[in-house]
């Protein structure tokens, strides 16, 4: 699995998906949408023509115009610079996850795969003998009645759920995140800012916990982020991906 870099360690030829709001450029305008593509370090172009918000003294980043204008070949989509170890995206930018390479496809299986049925999680995929998939909303590990694992069919939305008999399960699949980036665990986590929250899998909230600098958070407002209130945060202040830390590492 291709590794995910931080903005301020970017590297020509790197892989990176962003989002893109509707917005107008020389070249013509730019759909609202999910892009890909190899990155390009901008600030040592000879033979391309600059724009001119690009300041010569930042490392600047950006894509082939191609990439999100297809019938465009000559020109280039700036994403972000870097100047002293802070980014700074683009205003029409969301969302840039950057890799050392292209990553492989996901599949339904990615994480970590689990055959032992006491080792299985609250929020695991479970997939039965028969082939389907449910996630785990209980788990008594030292069951002995042969039912250990209480399932949920919730892609489907639905409410109820059952004991499922031992018998029938095939392995499970462990994840920390979601298909959107958001935790699964208890724990603590950084966003792309250097920030520190802490992750309530229980209460399904993330809470501040420490600056970027380090320093304890402190808020006028509510302390608490759902998943709504925190994508519109992230989005706008460009804090995905959230990764998993600890306070040792953070400090």
């Amino acid at each position: 699995m291709s590794k995910q870099i931080d903005l301020k360690d970017a590297k020509e030829d790197m892989w990176v998906e962003f989002d893109s709001i509707e917005h107008d450029e020389p070249y013509g305008r730019v759909p609202e949408g999910h892009f890909a593509g190899n990155l390009l370090d901008i600030s040592k172009s000879t033979d391309m023509t600059f724009l001119s918000y690009l300041i010569q003294d930042h490392r600047t980043f950006g894509v082939l115009g191609s990439v999100v204008f297809p019938d465009t070949d000559d020109t280039v989509f700036a994403l972000f610079w870097v100047c002293d170890g802070e980014v700074k995206p683009q205003e029409y930018v969301r969302n840039i996850r950057l890799y050392e390479s292209k990553p492989e496809a996901a599949t339904e299986d990615d994480g970590e795969r689990i055959t032992d049925i006491t080792k299985v999680m609250v929020k695991d995929t479970v997939v039965l003998k028969s082939g389907n998939r449910y996630t785990a909303v209980d788990v008594r590990p030292y069951c002995e009645d042969g039912q250990t694992l209480y399932l949920r069919a919730e892609e489907f939305g639905a409410l109820d759920g059952w004991w499922a008999y031992d018998d029938d399960f095939q392995y499970a699949v462990h994840r920390t995140f979601d298909k959107f980036g958001w935790p699964l665990r208890t724990g603590f986590y950084k966003d792309n800012a250097a920030q520190v929250w802490h992750f309530d899998a229980k209460q399904n909230n993330l809470m501040r916990v420490l600056t970027d600098d380090g320093s304890p958070a402190q808020s006028t407002q509510s302390p608490v982020y759902g998943y709504g209130r925190f994508k519109r945060l992230a989005d706008e202040q460009n804090l995905w991906p959230l990764t998993e830390t600890s306070l040792v590492e953070a400090l």
